[in-house]
Parts: structure tokens; C-alpha cells; sequence
């Protein structure tokens, strides 16, 4: 956020916000060093507009498509099928 960088909670709550959250978010990411108190606020709006519950569903939506993939490949080592599993679960925990 301090940085100014547009990840998808940010661009999802932009996204999904009514005008006067979308005002109040807009005023933070134009301060060139928000303080901590605002960076919270925008924190708090993204968090109440859905932004951070959308990008878990994400994640989740990718890790099980993933290992459905790693299902249909046809891994004949279950050695390695579980390394993968783990691979695959372990970064992306949401």
C-alpha cells in the first residue's frame, strides 16, 4: 500500500467500491507518503469492500485447479506426486 502498488485486493476493492470509498481510497494512493493512519483506513476499506476474501478465493480457485492438473498428468512416482502436492499446498495456503 505505502508503496503504491495496485495488487488484486487493491484493484478489487477499487473496483467494487461505492464513490465515497472509492474517493477516500483514491486520496491515499495520491499521497506521496501516506501515514500510518491513513495507510489503516485503506486498509480497513479494502478489507470491508471484499478485497482480501476475493484474492483467498482466488489463490484457492488456482491451488485446486493446479492439482487437478497434477491429478490428470498421470504422475506414476507417488513420490513425487506428493512433493508436488506439497509443493502446490504449501504456496498457496489460503
Amino acid at each position: 500500500m505505502a508503496r503504491h502498488k495496485m495488487t488484486l485486493p487493491v484493484i478489487y476493492a477499487f473496483e467494487h467500491a461505492g464513490m465515497a470509498d472509492r474517493q477516500r481510497l483514491e486520496a491515499v494512493w495520491q499521497t506521496d507518503d501516506p501515514d500510518e493512519k491513513q495507510v489503516a483506513e485503506a486498509v480497513a476499506l479494502i478489507e470491508s469492500l471484499g478485497g482480501r476474501d476475493y484474492t483467498r478465493d482466488q489463490a484457492r480457485d488456482y491451488r485446486d485447479k493446479a492439482l487437478a492438473e497434477l491429478d490428470a498428468a498421470g504422475v506414476v512416482d507417488a513420490g513425487a506426486l506428493e512433493s508436488l502436492r506439497g509443493i502446490i499446498v504449501g504456496v498457496i495456503r489460503a
